[in-house]
């Protein structure tokens, strides 16, 4: 792989937000080495990106997926031995609740689904890692952060780790006066 901005960035967003999520874990998710994650959209960025990164993590795995398309199911529980009882669709997504072992859901669908899937992972007591945009309008967003805020202590605001990153490199030369330099 060639290394540029591009590549770089998006190796290392997913392995940002991995390492993100393990120091904000509940007390009981701090005793253990790894953080599971269950993607929600298993489209070209998690196909392509996420799940690939995950599997280079130390403390993170690749536990369970939420798909809409009952084909993909198996071919991702061979490749990531992903077991038949972490894997949901969008209607049993909500019995994510009764799973111990998925930490945190990634919401990786269209725009127009974050709002929902945020809010109903927050409610089944997991982290919530969003990809950008978070949300339609802001009104979504705040609806979002809500539902997060109110859910258990296993509950976290949405991050977006793509934008953040990316607002943090680019601001670095004005933080340290080498603008132009």
């Amino acid at each position: 792989m060639t290394i540029n901005r591009r590549n770089f960035l998006n190796a290392t967003a997913s392995l940002t937000a991995a390492a993100t999520v393990g120091v904000h874990t509940s007390s009981a998710a701090e005793s253990k080495s790894t953080v599971n994650f269950a993607l929600v959209g298993l489209g070209s960025l998690s196909t392509k990106q996420i799940a690939p990164a995950l599997q280079k993590t130390q403390h993170a795995k690749l536990a369970g997926i939420v798909t809409g398309t009952p084909s993909k199911e198996k071919t991702w529980a061979e490749k990531y031995g992903i077991p038949q009882h972490n894997i949901y669709d969008y209607d049993t997504f909500d019995k994510l609740s009764e799973n111990e072992e998925i930490d945190v859901v990634y919401i990786v669908l269209p725009n127009g689904m974050h709002h929902e899937f945020t809010i109903r992972g927050a409610k089944a007591g997991k982290h919530v890692l969003c990809e950008k945009p978070m949300a339609n309008s802001a009104q979504e967003c705040r609806e979002m952060i809500a539902a997060c805020d109110e859910n258990t202590a296993n509950s976290r605001s949405v991050i977006d780790v793509n934008s953040n990153l990316t607002i943090n490199t680019a601001s670095r030369p004005l933080d340290n006066e080498t603008f132009g330099a």
